[in-house]
């Protein structure tokens, strides 16, 4: 017999923001909302990375398994000149599909130094149970009778 180990946060996978464009536009050197996942305890926690955000402007959503983050950052004003840019700005999106494992209704959310820390409890898992089986139930199954065609021309009084 063999053992599987489940694990929870395994099954976890981010979706694409944009499945049909093109791959170099999705593959860069820069990672916004770059983000661990971990477990602590019995509690699924995501961090991400969003410094320079205004906290105000960090739109999380949830819709079934699918959770949704978006925001923006933007450059201080709009009449610099800027010299050099080692920072992403813009509007940023990342979407991650949750196993049913993790109870997202009670997801908590709060942000610290830049970092975005999502918190989910594990559901509590079920125990096995087990299922009696009625023997009273199970008589000798019943036998219907194979009709060939030979025989059926026979009953109607036919010959062949």
């Amino acid at each position: 017999m063999t053992t599987r180990r489940f694990d929870p946060v395994g099954e976890m996978r981010p979706l694409p923001v944009a499945p049909f464009a093109d791959l170099s536009e999705q593959i860069g050197t820069e990672a916004p909302l770059a983000y661990d996942v971990y477990r602590l305890g019995d509690d699924l926690c995501i961090d991400f990375d969003v410094p320079g955000v205004d906290p105000s402007a960090i739109n999380l959503s949830l819709e079934n398994q699918c959770l949704t983050i978006s925001t923006s950052r933007e450059l201080p004003a709009a009449d610099i000149t800027v010299i050099e840019r080692g920072r992403v700005h813009g509007v940023f999106e990342r979407r991650l599909v949750f196993p049913g494992n993790w109870q997202l209704e009670d997801l908590r959310a709060s942000i610290d130094n830049g970092v975005l820390h999502l918190r989910a409890p594990l559901r509590a898992a079920h125990a096995p149970r087990t299922i009696d089986v009625d023997a009273s139930a199970a008589s000798t199954p019943v036998r219907q009778p194979v009709v060939s065609a030979e025989s059926e021309g026979s009953e109607r009084g036919g010959t062949t």
